[in-house]
């Protein structure tokens, strides 16, 4: 068998140090400046370099498009509010796209012809990135990040999160790896003075729950759509349901709680009732499941007990958690 020096003949350019980290732009291409069989000959078409380059030349057009617009006088361009400009655009058909995709890949293309020659005298200016992506923003018209931001008092670990994801999720090329894993937020996000140890739990945590534009795929990675997550939804649906619903939701679940199955300490259970619906008598002892008071047992329960009877025949169960909360819950649990 033959070694790999001996099966293997390296190209006459590999050793040569002028060409070793010559980096080719399509745009010389274009020009003529590059010989294309030549390159081809060399270099072996991988599966991921078939895509790029079918991806490339599909792009290129955008390109020249963007150089000789631009191309001349010194020019500055300053975009602002893309964030939201993104979340409307998505909601604008284009074929089998949308605006935002159309948009996205305009501005790759105008990224990228930057980096032209022709366009030495071109400036852009992002302004505003991620404080503006209002999407699921609460608290008096702030976005979600800046709300935590402002409620943990460190800084702007939430907002910085919400830019790098931002960024991390307008990739539009097929197969894009889209979003980032908690890890590399981190990672991406070491920096002198900046305490990173509470950003899992403080931060993304709260944000995965609280910003409803949060998605996390199947292998953990976080991205942003345009779409409400499960949370949102869930909160979303619970938002519709009435007070009553809600109750009657509460009364169930607490009847299967509570309900009694040996008989040993209570015979009947009253989930939530009003003082009316409550009976007691001499031959079983009845429990009360009561709203919670800050009084502890409400005083009309108090006075409804003082004037009973029979009573070493009746038990009230109730607690500290405000009543609204609960109901909150009995929506989500519907």
């Amino acid at each position: 068998m033959q070694t790999v020096k001996q099966a293997c003949v390296p190209r006459p350019g590999t050793f040569d140090p002028s060409r070793r980290d010559t980096v080719l732009h399509l745009g010389d291409l274009v020009a003529g400046r590059i010989d294309a069989a030549g390159f081809f000959a060399e270099n072996y078409i991988t599966e991921g370099m078939s895509t790029l380059l079918t991806e490339s030349f599909r792009r290129l057009e955008g390109l020249t498009a963007w150089v000789n617009l631009l191309q001349g006088e010194p020019l500055v361009i300053m975009l602002d509010e893309l964030p939201p400009y993104f979340v409307n655009a998505a909601a604008k058909s284009i074929g089998n796209s949308d605006l935002g995709a159309v948009t996205t890949t305009a501005l790759a293309n105008l990224l990228e012809a930057l980096g032209r020659e022709e366009l030495r005298n071109v400036c852009v200016v992002i302004a505003d990135l991620a404080a503006n992506y209002q999407a699921g923003s609460a608290s008096g018209g702030k976005a979600v990040a800046e709300t935590i931001d402002a409620n943990l008092n460190t800084g702007e670990d939430a907002q910085d999160v919400m830019r790098l994801l931002l960024i991390a999720s307008l990739a539009n090329v097929p197969n894009a790896v889209k979003g980032l894993t908690v890890p590399e937020i981190i990672a991406a996000l070491c920096t002198p003075g900046r305490d990173v140890a509470h950003l899992q739990n403080d931060v993304i945590a709260r944000l995965a729950t609280a910003a409803w534009y949060l998605h996390a795929t199947n292998d953990g990675r976080l991205h942003l759509r345009n779409v409400q997550n499960l949370v949102a939804r869930v909160t979303t649906t619970a938002g519709a349901y009435l007070r009553d619903q809600a109750t009657k939701e509460l009364k169930e679940r607490l009847t299967v709680i509570f309900e009694p199955a040996e008989g040993d300490c209570y015979q009947r259970l009253h989930p939530l009732p009003a003082i009316d619906e409550i009976h007691v008598d001499a031959e079983r002892v009845t429990l009360v499941v009561a709203e919670p008071h800050p009084a502890g047992l409400h005083p009309e329960l108090a006075a409804y007990y003082d004037q009973l009877t029979y009573q070493n025949r009746v038990c009230f169960l109730t607690g500290q958690r405000a009543f609204d909360s609960l109901l909150e819950r009995a929506r989500e649990l519907k």
